[in-house]
């Protein structure tokens, strides 16, 4: 074996034979370095050689000794602890020397391997994969200290070399695990390199159809075997499997951050998601998975999950965004709160008052207009929102007379009753499960079978006035989580739905008693998470609620059903619809003390308001639309002072009530809080989220 002083020697003669066009030695350089390559690639280069090469570091380059950068960066990272110092030095002096040409080649041939080579048998030999991963990862951070700039090139690397979505599972899972144990030693690229992983994620999650996912429980007659859809369903599991490990990946991480990290750290990693969320998720087409790593980090604080509701609503109310992001906002307000068992009641019912204001204030502004999804679409989101969550929460918000009086002050019936007939658009199943849940808690919507029932006989147009679908598309970002392997951080977290204990052909039948049971003893029993990822929230218990189960395109042929004969219906040229001549009023229902009654029809209440409650509708009315910039702040002044952050400490009465239901309600507490502050002249709170932050 050559020794160093001679190794040195051949080195300069090479370096100095290139000059003069004398690459003989070069070449003989070349062939002692390359001697021992394995099969899949990798250089074992001699420990003398790394050595000598340390002497001619600031000299070399990869436009002039391109075939030894090559050898170079072909290394062997399983080689021994020696051997990897010896490399690791060399290219830190290489890099030193000449950063602009050489680092980002150094940092390709890096993250190369993050994805492991297969060997003969198609396997991944797992020890060996591991020991050069500690090897890398050591010379990462090596030169992110030598050389902080470097984050900048690592971070475009890193951006260029995630694995395609088709690639097989293996390649992806390795790849993000790496990538996020780089975060450990490398905290000032958290945002950026998290930002990048759930954009990636995103990709994979919107490849999934569950229409082609296979279930347990779906008869067989059922599944059509041709080529196309085994196809889809083979393409849709495999992307689902991607995604499970991915999903259990980030759990993992964000848990880690979440048990082990300050509250600084915590704030940050909200603050990825939220800002992720805003960028990708909340425009994404029907994302299954993905906003649930939001979903599981609001459920460590309450300032996230409140934080969160206030980044919604506050596009809810603002007519200066696309009116698809704010009904996507609304709908993830709605599904986020029915489906989270750590948003407490005072909240929810914040939330509720916000969004059943924001109606209140819309239809008075309305008076005249013709049912139209397109025109009126914000509304009929907010509206089956708020329907949505009382079907997932009658339990704990209308359990006690309390609960009930904050239902008859929010004035549904109205909203329902309206010349805009909400409940014709919304879902068909969750209006009948909202009569249910009325008629379960004594009444509280006595005309609600009539109103459904007289929906059946009308028809609306199919197109709306510029042409499109007249009807609003049913989605619900927090249905149930399917995936196996990461289900097990959703699923404590997380609210399964039970069916009511009333048909609804008995809901609207007011007994006379106000049980605080709340039809409990009725509820259909809920079966425990199977071991291989599924609930009866996979089902649904019910088929009837079928569409909490997954999230799938509502059929929308309750919107368009035609009259039994139609010489029985009525039409006159301003009528939006078509409506039997049957009389469909109820005067057993009839409230004219209510300031919010209506002539004509169904009346919203069937219990007189006394003083008091008509002043608290009065004041429900109070924000006027926010058409202009001045109405604007006012309502995102409003949403700001409830729900931005503006401490890491809990109220003690609020961590009083961090399970659902559990605790007073004081919904209507805070909303009279966040109105003295306004007349006062109070100011937004401080927040560190700064997109939650009103600019003037």
């Amino acid at each position: 074996m050559a020794s160093l002083p001679a190794c040195q020697l051949l080195l300069k003669k090479a370096l100095h034979g290139l000059t003069v066009g004398d690459g003989r030695a070069y070449q003989i350089v070349i062939n002692q370095l390359t001697q021992t390559t394995g099969v899949d690639g990798k250089v074992s280069i001699p420990l003398i050689w790394l050595q000598a090469l340390r002497q001619f570091a600031s000299v070399l380059s990869p436009e002039l000794h391109g075939d030894l950068f090559v050898a170079l960066f072909a290394f062997d990272w399983t080689s021994t602890d020696e051997v990897v110092n010896a490399y690791t030095e060399l290219m830190l002096n290489i890099i030193s020397a000449n950063f602009t040409m050489t680092c980002e080649s150094f940092l390709r041939s890096l993250i190369a391997n993050f994805i492991p080579r297969r060997n003969a048998d198609f396997k991944v030999n797992i020890t060996a994969y591991d020991r050069a991963m500690l090897h890398i990862h050591r010379t990462i951070n090596n030169t992110i200290v030598i050389v902080p700039s470097c984050t900048t090139l690592l971070y475009t690397v890193l951006t260029q070399r995630f694995p395609h979505k088709v690639a097989d599972v293996d390649s992806h899972k390795y790849f993000v695990k790496q990538v996020l144990e780089l975060l450990r030693y490398a905290p000032q690229m958290r945002v950026s390199i998290l930002t990048a992983t759930i954009s990636h994620i995103l990709q994979i999650d919107t490849e999934i159809n569950l229409d082609t996912v296979a279930e347990d429980d779906e008869d067989d007659n059922d599944i059509q075997f041709d080529m196309e859809m085994n196809n889809d369903s083979s393409k849709s599991e495999d992307m689902a499997t991607k995604m499970d490990h991915l999903m259990e990946l980030m759990f993992n991480y964000f848990s880690f951050i979440c048990t082990q990290g300050s509250f600084s750290d915590k704030n940050e990693l909200f603050s990825v998601l939220l800002q992720a969320f805003d960028e990708f998720v909340l425009k994404a087409d029907r994302s299954k998975y993905t906003q649930f790593l939001l979903f599981y980090v609001c459920s460590v604080e309450a300032t996230f999950r409140k934080a969160f509701l206030g980044y919604l609503l506050n596009k809810v109310v603002d007519p200066s965004k696309p009116a698809l992001t704010r009904r996507t906002c609304a709908t993830y307000v709605g599904s986020f709160i029915a489906r989270a068992s750590f948003v407490a009641r005072n909240i929810t019912e914040e939330c509720i008052s916000l969004m059943a204001q924001f109606c209140h204030t819309y239809l008075d502004s309305q008076e005249g207009s013709v049912p139209d999804a397109e025109t009126h679409g914000v509304f009929y989101v907010c509206v089956q929102s708020i329907l949505y969550i009382y079907c997932f929460k009658h339990a704990a918000l209308l359990e006690d007379d309390k609960g009930r009086s904050h239902f008859r002050e929010r004035n549904i019936s109205r909203l329902l009753e309206s010349s805009l007939n909400p409940l014709k658009f919304c879902m068909g199943t969750v209006a009948d499960e909202f009569v249910r849940v009325c008629g379960t808690h004594g009444g509280l919507l006595p005309c609600g079978a009539a109103i459904l029932a007289r929906n059946t006989r009308i028809v609306l147009p199919t197109k709306t006035a510029t042409g499109k679908s007249n009807h609003i598309e049913s989605f619900f970002p927090f249905d149930p989580y399917l995936l196996r392997r990461s289900s097990a951080f959703i699923k404590n977290i997380y609210q399964n739905w039970k069916s009511t204990a009333l048909p609804l052909s008995q809901s609207t039948v007011d007994n006379g008693s106000d049980d605080e049971d709340g039809g409990e003893d009725g509820e259909g029993e809920e079966e425990e998470w199977e071991e291989n990822g599924d609930s009866d929230d996979g089902v649904c218990g019910s088929k009837n609620m079928r569409f909490i189960a997954r999230s799938l395109d509502a059929s929308s042929s309750h919107l368009h059903s035609q009259p039994s004969s139609i010489s029985d219906a009525s039409f006159t040229p301003s009528s939006p619809y078509y409506i039997y001549n049957s009389n469909t009023s109820n005067s057993n229902c009839s409230n004219n003390n209510n300031p919010f009654s209506h002539s004509g029809g169904l009346s919203p209440m069937v219990f007189p308001p006394s003083q008091q409650q008509q002043q608290q509708q009065q004041q429900l009315t109070t924000l006027p639309l926010p058409h202009t910039q001045q109405q604007q702040q006012l309502y995102t002044t409003h949403i700001n002072q409830r729900f931005a952050p503006c401490s890491p400490t809990l109220d003690e009465e609020e961590s009083e009530e961090m399970e659902f239901g559990s605790g007073p309600s004081n919904g209507s507490h805070f909303m009279d809080m966040a109105r003295a502050r306004h007349a006062h002249g109070a100011g937004v709170h401080s927040t560190p989220f700064p997109y939650l932050t009103v600019t003037n």
